[in-house]
C-alpha cells in the first residue's frame, strides 16, 4: 500500500495582519484554498496565553473568506535538511498553577497548621493516599484526584420545576361531549335543506368532529356538507327519546336521569352517496340504485363508503377511483381501497418512526371503533399490504422520472444516488482526466460492512406474491442473476487467502451464521452493504447473507458500484472493510483477472487501482502491526476518510429487524429499499450543510496540526527534524509502530540503588567566573537565591500535604519545623549577602515571619519603578537568564522523577494482589509521586517569577506553564497512543530543547535538584524523611564558595533509559503529526473538489427533469415543441407538472448549495474552485511526435 510522502510547509503572515503570523500558510504544491483569519498574538508581558480551545473559539467563523485568504498547497518537497520558517507566537495553555494574589499565612509555631491558598488546594491533590494504600487507579494515574468542590447548600439551590397539570382544561374536555345548547336545532337554519328541520321532535341530529366548530346538523344538511369530505366521522345524538336500539329494555330503568350523548355513526348510514367522474358531484345519468359499497382506508380510520359511478363515461370503476385519489386493491370488481393520503401517511410514519404496517393498520381500526363493535370492522390488512407494496414501487418509478413502468430497469435505476461522489459526465470538469492529482481528487471511496440484525426467519410459509421484489435489479440489492452465477461458480475455499494462515483479523465477529447454532431457523443471517464516503448506500451494493458472511458475498456487493464507476471512467478506488487486511489480498485474482471462473469486474479499458484499508473503528480489533500498515491515517490520497459511515446506517435500520424478519423475501427487500432510498434522500437534502461544516472543521484542524508540527520542530531542532523527515519518506507503515528495542525497563535492584543515590544528593547551584561583563557576585547571589526558592517551594508543598492529614504524627511535624527553620535561616543569610553587594537595598530589609510565604528579595519582587530607582536593571537581566537555566534544570529533574514513577508503577502493578500495601515498592512509588509534585511546584514558582522578570525570555526559551496533563507517565501515554495519533499530544516537557541564551554563553551553571527522601511518607510510620534535608539547620550548604565551576555529572543508567524512551516518543510524535498534516491537507483538497461536484450534480438533476418533461410533451404532440395543454391527455399534463416541481426543487437545492459554499470559502476563491483544475494543474497534452 503506498504511504503518503511528507508535506513540507513554511509560514507566512497573512496580508490583513502582517504583524500577526498565522499557522495557515503556504504548502508548496498543486492547489490553493482560502483559510480563516490568523491567530492574534499575545501581548508582550502577558503571563498567560489562551488555551487551544480558546484560540479555536476566537478564530474567525468565516473560514476561508476572501478578505482573510491564505493558501494551502500539497505535495511539494523541500531540499534535504531544509526546515520551515518559524515566527508564530508560542501559545501556552492556561494552567491550574496560578500565582496567589495574597500570601498564605502560616500560624505561629508550634501549631504548624499551615493554611495553603485556594490555588494550592486546586492544583495539588490530597496526601491521604500517602498514608493509606494506593489503589490500582491511583497507581495508574500517578497523581491523586483534585479535591472536588464543596456541595451546594440545598437551601440556596433553586427547587426543580414540577410538571404542571392544567386542571382548568378538564371542564372543557367534558363540555365537548355534549351539544353547546338544547334543544337541538340545525345550524343551517333558516337555510336548512331539510323541510322538517324546524320540528323539535324530528329525530336525527348530528355533528361532525372533523369539521371545524362541530356544527349541529340534520341528516340532509350533514349529507350535503360532506359531499366532498366522505371520510369524516359523524356523531348522532342519542337521548331518552331516541335511545340506542342495542341496549335491552331492562336497562331503561337504570339509565341516568339526564341520559344523552353523541354516538359515532357513518356517513353511509346517514345516506351519503359519493359521486365519481364529476369532481365529486353525482352523475346526472346515473340512477340512485346504481351504487357500489366499498371499504376505504383513510387516515381517520376504515370507512364504508357508497359510491355512485359515472354512467356517462366508459371508464372502469378502478379508473374512476384513481381519479379521486383512491387506490383500489384490485382492478377487477374492487371492494376495498386506500386513499393516497393514507398511503403517504403510512409511508411517513414508517420512515420516521419505523412503525410496521400491521401496527399502523391496528391504529386505523382503533380510530374506526376503539371499543364497541370493534369486532365487526372488516379485516382489510391484506388489501392494505398489497396496495402499499404496489404504491411504494410505482412511487420509486415516479421519482426517477420513468413514465412507463413496464420498460426494462437498468441496474440501480430506482435508487437515489450520491450527488457528491465523482461521476464523469455529470459532476466533473471537462478536463478532469488531465489533472495531476486525479488519484486524490477523483477517487471513489467504498465502505463495506455486514449487519446481523436484519435477519429472515425460515419458519413461515410464504405466498408466491411476496417472494419477488417489485424493485427488481433497479434497487439496492445486487442483481439476482449475477449473484446466483457467481456463487455457483466459486468455492467457499476462496474465503481464505492462499498460503496465509488464519488470524484474528480474518474472523467475522458477531455473525450468527458463522456457527451452526447461530444460523438455526434463519434463511438469511443478515445483509452486507456498501456505502460511499458520504454515507450514501450504493445502488446494487446490498446482498443477503446466507449462513454467514463470506468473501464471495462481499465481492458481489463491491462489484456493483465498482462496475458502475469503472464503466463511467474512474480508475482509482479506496475500499474500507473491517477485515481489509485479509480480504483485499486476492481480490483482483477473484474478481478482475480474465482467468477467473466468473469475471465480476471486467477491466478491459485499463487497469483498476484499488487500495484496501481497515476502517478506523475496527482497527482496535487488529494487532498493531496490521492496523498500522492498513490504517487510513497513514495511507496516501484518502484525506480524513473514516470508513465507518455504514455503521450509522445500521443504527437507523436495525429498528426494522422485527418487522422484516417474517415478511416475504420480495416484500422485505422492497421495504428495506424504500428506507434506503429515504436515507439517501435525507442525506441529499443535507449534503451542502455537511460539506460546509466539514470544510470549516478541516481548515481549523489543519491549522492546529500545522501548529503542532511547527512547535515540535522548533523544540527538537531543525537537524533532528530533518533526519526524521528523511526516515519518514523512506519507511512504510511500520514506522508508526513503537520500536520496542528502545523501550527498556530498569531492574528493581537498580531502582532501589537509584532511590538511595537520590536520598544522598543535595541541592547546590554554582557558577563559574562570568564573562561578557556579568558580575560574578550577582550570579552567586541569584544562584543561591534560586536554590532557596526551590527549598521554600518544597516547604510549601510539604506543609500543604501535612495539613491534609487528619492526625499527622509528631515526627512529621518536627521535620516540617526543621525545614521551616532552615528556610528562615536561609532568608536571613540571603539578605546579608545581598546587602553586602548592593547596600542601597538595606532599607528594604525584612524580618522573616513566615518562612513558607516570605518573599526572597530579588529584582523580580520589585516594581519596575523600584528597579530603576535602585539601578538594578543589569541585576534583573542576570536573574532572568539564570531563571531560564534553573527552569531547564527543573524540567530535566521532572523528567527523571516522572520516569522513576513510571518504573515503580510497573513494578507495583506486577506484584501479587495478596501483597500488603507496606511493601518497599509501594513506599518508593509514593515517594516518587510526591517528588513529582514537589518539582512541579518548584517549577511553577520559578516560571511565574520568570514572567515577571522577562516575558520575552520565557517565550524565547520555549518554557510554558505546567499543567496536570503534562505530568502523564510515559508508560501510560504509550498505552493510550498505540500505533495511532491520539488527541493528547506528547507533553511539551519531553520535547523541550534548551535554547542558547546570549549573555551566559560562557557561563557554566549547574543545578542538582534534590529529591530529599522527604516529600513522601514511608510505609512504616507514614513519616516524611528528615534525613538528607536540603538545609541541615546546622550550616547552610549555600555557604560554600562558588568560585570553581563543578563538572557536569555523568548520566545514570536510569537517565539513559529515560532518554531512550523520550527519543522514541519524540520520533513517534513527529511521524504521527507529519502524517496528520498530510491527511488534513488532503482533506481540504478533497472537500474543495466535492463542493463544485455537488452543485454540478444538483444542476444536472434539474436540467434532466426539464428535458424529461420536454421529451414527453414532444412525444405526446407528434414532435411539436409547444404542448397543447387543452388537448393533452391528463397523464402528460401530470408528468409535466411533476417534472416542473422536481425542476424547482433541484434548482433551489443548487442555488442554496452555491450560496453556502461561496460563503464558506469566499466569492473570489469559489470562482477559482469552480473553474479548477487550472492549466498549470494539468498534465501536458501529448503531441503526435510523442
Amino acid at each position: 500500500m503506498p504511504k503518503a510522502a511528507p508535506t513540507h510547509h513554511s509560514s507566512s503572515p497573512t496580508k490583513s495582519s502582517p504583524q500577526k503570523p498565522s499557522y495557515r500558510r503556504n504548502i508548496a504544491g498543486d492547489f490553493s484554498v482560502p483559510l480563516g483569519g490568523s491567530r492574534t498574538s499575545r501581548p508582550s508581558g502577558s503571563q498567560a496565553g489562551p488555551s487551544r480551545g480558546a484560540a479555536s473559539k476566537s478564530r474567525d467563523t468565516g473560514y476561508g473568506t476572501a478578505s482573510n485568504g491564505g493558501r494551502i498547497r500539497v505535495f511539494g518537497n523541500l531540499p534535504a535538511g531544509a526546515s520551515s520558517n518559524k515566527g508564530g507566537p508560542i501559545w501556552v495553555a492556561d494552567d491550574i498553577f496560578t500565582t496567589p494574589k495574597t500570601s498564605p499565612v502560616v500560624p505561629t509555631e508550634p501549631k504548624f497548621e499551615f493554611q495553603p491558598p485556594q490555588e494550592a488546594e486546586d492544583e495539588f491533590p490530597s496526601m491521604v493516599d500517602l498514608e493509606e494504600a494506593l489503589d490500582e487507579a491511583t497507581i495508574h494515574k500517578g497523581l491523586e484526584q483534585v479535591p472536588s468542590p464543596p456541595p451546594t447548600n440545598p437551601a440556596q439551590a433553586p427547587a426543580p420545576e414540577k410538571p404542571t397539570l392544567r386542571t382548568e382544561y378538564l371542564p372543557y374536555m367534558f363540555a365537548a361531549k355534549a351539544p353547546p345548547r338544547l334543544p337541538l336545532r340545525c345550524s343551517n337554519s333558516p337555510h336548512c335543506v331539510s323541510p322538517a328541520s324546524g320540528i323539535p321532535s324530528e329525530p336525527g341530529y348530528f355533528r361532525c368532529t372533523q369539521c371545524f366548530g362541530r356544527p349541529i346538523l340534520c341528516a340532509p344538511c350533514l349529507v350535503h356538507a360532506h359531499r366532498h369530505a366522505p371520510f369524516h366521522w359523524p356523531e348522532r345524538w342519542v337521548d331518552q327519546n331516541h335511545a340506542s336500539s342495542s341496549i335491552p329494555d331492562f336497562w331503561h330503568g337504570c339509565r341516568p336521569q339526564n341520559y344523552g350523548y353523541f354516538k359515532r355513526t357513518s356517513l353511509l348510514e346517514v345516506g351519503l352517496h359519493v359521486g365519481l367522474g364529476h369532481e365529486g358531484a353525482l352523475c346526472p345519468v346515473s340512477h340512485p340504485a346504481d351504487t357500489v359499497d366499498l371499504t376505504i382506508l383513510h387516515t381517520t380510520g376504515q370507512h364504508g363508503v357508497r359510491f355512485r359511478p359515472c354512467a356517462c363515461s366508459e371508464k372502469e370503476l378502478w379508473q374512476q377511483l384513481l381519479e379521486v385519489d383512491i387506490w383500489p386493491a384490485t382492478h377487477k370488481r374492487p371492494k376495498t381501497g386506500c386513499t393516497m393520503e393514507v398511503l403517504r401517511h403510512q409511508r411517513c410514519f414508517s420512515l420516521r418512526s419505523k412503525t410496521n404496517l400491521k401496527e399502523y393498520y391496528d391504529a386505523l381500526v382503533d380510530l374506526t371503533s376503539a371499543a364497541e363493535n370493534k369486532a365487526s370492522v372488516p379485516y382489510a390488512y391484506d388489501h392494505l399490504r398489497l396496495s402499499r407494496g404496489e404504491h411504494r414501487a410505482l412511487v420509486a418509478h415516479m421519482r426517477v422520472g420513468r413514465p412507463d413502468a413496464t420498460a426494462p430497469l437498468a441496474h440501480g435505476e430506482l435508487c437515489v444516488v450520491c450527488p457528491t461522489c465523482p461521476r464523469p459526465g455529470v459532476n466533473l470538469p471537462h478536463n478532469w482526466e488531465r489533472d495531476r492529482l486525479k488519484q486524490l481528487r477523483y477517487v471513489q471511496f467504498l465502505a463495506g460492512d455486514g449487519n446481523f440484525k436484519l435477519q429472515h426467519l425460515s419458519k413461515r410459509s410464504l405466498s408466491a406474491a411476496t417472494q419477488t421484489s417489485l424493485f427488481g435489479d433497479g434497487g439496492y440489492w445486487a442483481p439476482e442473476a449475477i449473484v446466483r452465477r457467481y456463487l455457483s461458480t466459486t468455492s467457499p475455499a476462496a474465503d481464505e487467502p492462499k498460503g496465509q494462515p488464519k488470524s484474528a483479523c480474518n474472523t467475522m465477529a458477531g455473525d450468527p451464521g458463522s456457527s451452526a447454532d447461530g444460523s438455526k431457523g434463519l434463511d438469511i443471517s443478515g445483509i452486507f452493504c456498501v456505502s460511499c464516503r458520504h454515507v450514501f448506500i450504493s445502488p446494487n451494493g446490498v446482498i443477503d447473507l446466507h449462513k454467514g458472511e463470506k468473501y464471495r458475498y462481499a465481492d458481489v456487493c463491491f462489484a456493483g458500484p465498482l462496475n458502475a464507476s469503472y464503466s463511467a471512467g474512474l480508475r482509482y478506488f479506496v475500499i474500507t472493510y473491517d477485515i481489509a487486511c485479509k480480504y483485499g489480498v486476492n481480490f483482483k485474482s477473484r474478481c478482475c483477472k480474465p482467468d477467473c471462473n466468473f469475471v465480476l469486474i471486467p477491466t478491459d479499458n485499463g487497469e483498476i487501482n484499488l487500495i484496501f484499508c481497515v476502517n478506523k473503528f475496527h482497527q482496535e480489533s487488529h494487532d498493531d502491526n496490521c492496523a498500522a500498515k492498513n490504517a487510513l491515517d497513514y495511507t496516501k490520497y484518502v484525506g480524513r476518510t473514516c470508513g465507518e459511515g455504514v455503521e450509522t446506517i445500521w443504527a437507523s435500520m436495525n429498528w426494522l429487524r422485527y418487522s422484516t424478519r417474517e415478511m416475504g423475501f420480495g416484500a422485505r427487500i422492497d421495504t428495506l429499499s424504500e428506507h434506503f432510498n429515504d436515507w439517501n434522500w435525507q442525506k441529499t437534502l443535507a449534503i451542502a450543510r455537511h460539506l460546509t461544516d466539514a470544510y470549516a472543521k478541516a481548515v481549523e484542524s489543519l491549522d492546529l496540526v500545522i501548529q503542532d508540527l511547527d512547535e515540535l520542530e522548533e523544540n527538537i531542532g531543525s537537524e533532528i527534524a530533518s533526519k526524521l523527515r528523511s526516515k519518514y519518506e523512506k519507511a512504510g507503515g511500520e514506522q508508526f509502530l513503537q520500536d520496542t528495542t528502545q523501550l527498556e525497563w530498569i531492574s528493581r535492584k537498580d531502582l532501589f540503588a537509584r532511590m538511595q543515590d537520590l536520598n544522598a544528593t543535595s541541592t547546590t547551584l554554582s557558577a563559574a567566573s562570568a564573562t561578557n561583563g556579568i558580575n560574578v557576585a550577582h550570579v552567586n547571589i541569584i544562584c543561591k537565591a534560586l536554590v532557596l526558592e526551590t527549598i521554600q517551594a518544597k516547604l510549601c508543598q510539604r506543609a500543604h500535604d501535612l495539613a491534609k492529614l487528619s492526625n499527622p504524627p509528631a515526627t512529621l511535624k518536627d521535620r516540617v519545623k526543621t525545614l521551616m527553620n532552615t528556610v528562615k535561616k536561609g532568608l536571613q543569610e540571603h539578605q546579608e549577602r545581598l546587602f553586602e553587594v548592593l547596600p542601597q537595598l538595606e532599607n528594604l530589609a525584612r524580618t522573616p515571619v513566615s518562612p513558607a510565604n516570605d518573599e526572597i528579595l530579588l529584582p523580580s519582587r520589585l516594581s519596575p519603578e523600584d528597579v530603576l530607582h535602585y539601578n538594578l536593571t543589569v541585576f534583573m537581566n542576570t536573574e532572568g537568564q539564570l531563571r531560564v537555566c534553573h527552569a531547564y534544570d527543573l524540567i530535566h529533574e521532572l523528567r527523571n522523577a516522572i520516569g522513576l514513577q513510571s518504573f515503580w508503577t510497573r513494578h507495583v502493578n506486577a506484584q501479587h494482589s495478596s501483597q500488603t500495601t507496606r511493601t518497599k515498592g509501594q513506599t518508593n512509588l509514593r515517594a516518587s509521586i510526591a517528588r513529582v509534585r514537589e518539582i512541579a511546584y518548584a517549577y511553577k514558582v520559578c516560571y511565574n517569577w520568570l514572567l515577571e522578570v522577562s516575558p520575552p525570555a520565557a517565550k524565547k526559551s520555549g518554557l510554558r506553564r505546567l499543567e496536570s496533563s503534562d505530568l502523564v507517565l510515559l508508560s501510560t501515554w504509550r498505552k493510550r497512543k498505540g500505533y495511532k495519533r491520539a488527541k493528547d499530544r506528547l507533553p511539551w516537557i519531553w520535547t523541550l530543547r534548551p535554547a542558547q541564551l546570549s549573555g551566559l554563553a560562557d557561563e557554566v551553571v549547574t543545578e542538582e535538584a534534590d529529591d530529599g527522601e522527604g516529600s513522601e511518607m514511608d510505609g512504616e510510620g507514614s513519616e516524611m524523611d528528615g534525613e538528607g534535608s536540603e538545609m541541615d539547620g546546622e550550616g547552610s550548604e549555600m555557604d560554600g564558595e562558588m568560585d570553581t565551576p563543578q563538572p557536569e555529572p555523568e548520566s545514570s543508567p536510569l537517565e539513559e533509559i529515560i532518554e531512550k524512551w523520550r527519543n522514541e516518543f519524540i520520533r513517534l510524535e513527529f511521524v504521527h503529526t507529519l502524517a496528520a498534516v498530510e491527511r488534513w491537507t488532503e482533506e481540504v483538497d478533497i472537500l474543495t473538489r466535492e463542493m463544485p461536484a455537488t452543485c454540478r450534480s444538483l444542476r444536472h438533476f434539474a436540467v434532466a427533469w426539464a428535458q424529461r418533461a420536454n421529451e414527453v410533451a414532444a412525444e405526446a404532440t407528434d414532435g411539436i415543441p409547444k404542448v397543447d395543454w387543452v388537448n393533452a391527455d391528463p397523464a402528460t399534463r401530470g408528468y409535466a407538472a411533476y417534472a416542473s416541481r422536481q425542476f424547482d426543487l433541484y434548482a433551489k437545492l443548487t442555488t442554496d448549495a452555491l450560496k453556502s459554499f461561496a460563503a464558506a470559502v469566499g466569492s473570489s476563491t469559489w470562482e477559482k474552485i469552480w473553474l479548477a483544475p487550472r492549466e498549470e494543474d494539468l498534465t501536458p497534452v501529448p503531441t503526435p511526435s510523442d
